[in-house]
């Protein structure tokens, strides 16, 4: 338990200093005044002290914290005690990393064999850069030119009672021309994505602001007539490239296998030898930006990146994830810096 040193007046009015053992700053004071002192000071043994800077802030915050009825001191001494459970927290790691440090290149080892046997390949979109083939069935960034008999450019109904707005195409991914195709995607030759990008949807439902059509067969193909509408975005024919060891974001790969270990040993070493695109892309694994997807990595199956080139960005630089869960659901999430 940690030893504070401290100093008080006794209810004589005597000055008296001594030391006493106590969870924290709160505990030690309430210790003094069981003991009917009136503690001036109280300092841990290793010096943990408030700076100027913070009793400086203390003092302006006093009053303001008096007028909402609070005790200031109570609200300093409660702000110290969380600092203090931080450190100790930190102190804790650190024995317990100082005890795996002789196994450090043993568990390192361990974590790489089993994240390099779950690398992933995937079909990295290179957009624009050369001449647009004769073929409306080639994949398109920014553009969708074939539907299924029947079908419509699509449109949702964005304020009830008002006419639907018509959907940006995001993109035509030919699957047949990518060199890997996720497995749940193998069913499909054709994909095509369309979105709200007024109101970029958040947590909502496949077909309330964005839409996936996939399509089994490309014979079955036949052109989609476009709306009298003048998108932004700017379309671009894509080619596909193949990579063939992607590997998980960091926090991905706490999901694959346990890195409590590598976490207190390790440097720079994960970010060094793993990494994965921000692109547009069909499997791999997703580049995280703000934490793990909801709908997991065993679920996701493309991602549609910003693609300055064609002016489509998902806020500030940000990604959309895409995804088939196991009974045909179509999931769809997006963020961004």
């Amino acid at each position: 338990m940690p030893e504070y040193e401290y100093t008080a007046i006794t209810m004589e009015g005597k000055d008296v200093a001594g030391k006493i053992d106590a969870a924290d700053v709160g505990d030690a004071i309430s210790q003094l005044r069981q003991k009917k002192l009136c503690p001036l000071k109280v300092k841990l043994v290793y010096g943990m002290e408030p700076t100027r800077e913070q009793k400086v802030e203390y003092m302006k915050r006093a009053g303001r914290f008096a007028q909402q009825g609070r005790n200031p001191f109570m609200v300093f001494i409660d702000r110290i005690r969380g600092k203090m459970r931080l450190r100790a927290f930190d102190k804790q790691q650190e024995k317990e990393r100082r005890k795996l440090l002789p196994r450090k290149d043993e568990i390192i080892s361990n974590t790489f064999a089993i994240l390099d046997a779950n690398l992933r390949k995937a079909s990295i979109a290179q957009i624009g850069g050369f001449r647009p083939p004769d073929d409306s069935l080639c994949s398109w960034f920014g553009d969708v030119f074939v539907c299924k008999e029947g079908e419509e450019w699509p449109q949702w109904d964005r304020v009830v009672g008002k006419k639907g707005v018509y959907l940006t195409p995001l993109g035509q991914f030919n699957l047949t021309e990518a060199p890997y195709v996720p497995e749940k995607l193998k069913q499909f030759k054709m994909i095509t994505v369309f979105i709200d990008d007024d109101y970029l949807p958040f947590d909502k439902a496949h077909g309330h602001g964005w839409i996936v059509r996939a399509y089994k067969s490309l014979e079955d193909l036949v052109p989609l007539e476009k709306p009298d509408v003048d998108f932004e975005i700017k379309p671009f024919p894509m080619k596909w490239e193949l990579v063939e060891n992607e590997g998980p974001s960091w926090e991905d790969a706490w999901g694959i296998t346990d890195l409590t270990e590598y976490n207190l040993v390790a440097d720079s070493e994960f970010y060094d030898r793993y990494q994965n695109s921000e692109k547009t892309k069909l499997g791999g694994y997703p580049a995280l930006i703000q934490g793990e997807l909801r709908f997991g990595i065993n679920d996701f199956v493309f991602q549609i990146g910003t693609e300055e080139k064609a002016g489509w960005y998902w806020g500030d630089c940000g990604i959309g994830y895409f995804g088939l869960n196991d009974i045909g659901e179509w999931l769809f999430e997006w963020t961004c810096y």
